[in-house]
């Protein structure tokens, strides 16, 4: 904890780097922030939803259940981290949590792995809930078994979760594995050095084989030219998937089709083709 005086240096810093992911965003032509509608707000909080879901695990092997239990713990967690902030209002996990919630907001992109990076602060807020709930309820129990009895309860969520993620098999493989499979190979037999951008790629990688890097849409004309400057020659779309990307890639793919020429495609995947023409439009 911070002494009497004393500046949190550290968590300063995802502070500071604020200003610099708002010039960048703005550099692209995006606007001042990454908050440019509450649409999109409303996707950050949802995507971020998940993530914070995901530090309280999902011990269960039903959809429902684990809702009902999220909505339970979550209460919990925010008890935790009221009675936390009230006590230990000056330690350097709630201060670099702050700084760097402050940060997500105003980033230009956004991913529920970003959360985990403040996963422990979480699970102390559920872990804090569990203590006070078993104070409460019991009021005669000394601090040290209410610690007890709320670590065999977390204890008994990894082993349930643990079990839960057992029970799927890593070796079936879904519908559309072939046809990725059938991409890959193709690419692959046409050029061996394909540099190949997919709105899937680590699915496009993982059954066909094929190096893929994702895609981030900005403007068309912006996107036109990161595909250059990053020397793509292929872009894999699987259009089953309403992802938030999918309506920029077909708004660029659809402006520039002389320069995305549609070559293939297999069930759901299609695949285009890169070309950079002489005088192409610059963003």
């Amino acid at each position: 904890e911070l002494g009497a005086g004393q500046t949190p240096a550290a968590p300063l810093a995802p502070a500071a780097a604020t200003s610099e992911l708002v010039e960048a965003t703005s550099a692209l032509g995006e606007g001042p922030s990454a908050l440019r509608s509450w649409t999109e707000l409303a996707r950050m909080v949802r995507t971020y939803r998940y993530g914070v879901m995901e530090a309280h695990l999902y011990p269960f092997p039903w959809g429902a259940a684990n809702a009902v239990y999220h909505v339970g713990t979550l209460g919990l967690a925010i008890i935790g981290w009221l009675i936390w902030l009230r006590t230990k209002w000056r330690s350097f996990a709630l201060l670099f949590t702050g700084a760097y919630a402050s940060m997500l907001l105003v980033a230009p992109v956004w991913a529920g792995r970003y959360v985990w990076l403040v996963h422990p602060v979480l699970a102390m807020g559920l872990v804090s809930g569990l203590s006070w709930a078993v104070g409460f309820l019991r009021p005669g129990v000394s601090p040290g078994r209410r610690a007890f009895v709320g670590g065999l309860l977390i204890s008994g969520l990894v082993a349930g979760a643990t079990w839960s993620a057992a029970a799927r098999s890593l070796a079936a493989r879904p519908p559309d594995a072939d046809a990725w499979r059938s991409i890959g190979s193709a690419l692959q037999s046409e050029d061996p050095r394909a540099r190949v951008a997919s709105n899937r790629p680590r699915k496009l990688t993982w059954y066909s084989g094929v190096p893929a890097m994702g895609v981030v849409p900005r403007r068309p004309g912006v996107w036109l030219a990161e595909m250059e400057r990053l020397g793509v020659s292929h872009v894999v779309i699987d259009t089953s998937v309403a992802d938030r990307w999918l309506p920029g890639i077909r708004d660029s793919l659809a402006t520039y089709p002389e320069y995305f020429p549609r070559l293939r495609s297999i069930d759901v995947l299609v695949v285009h083709g890169v070309r950079q023409p002489e005088g192409s439009p610059t963003p």
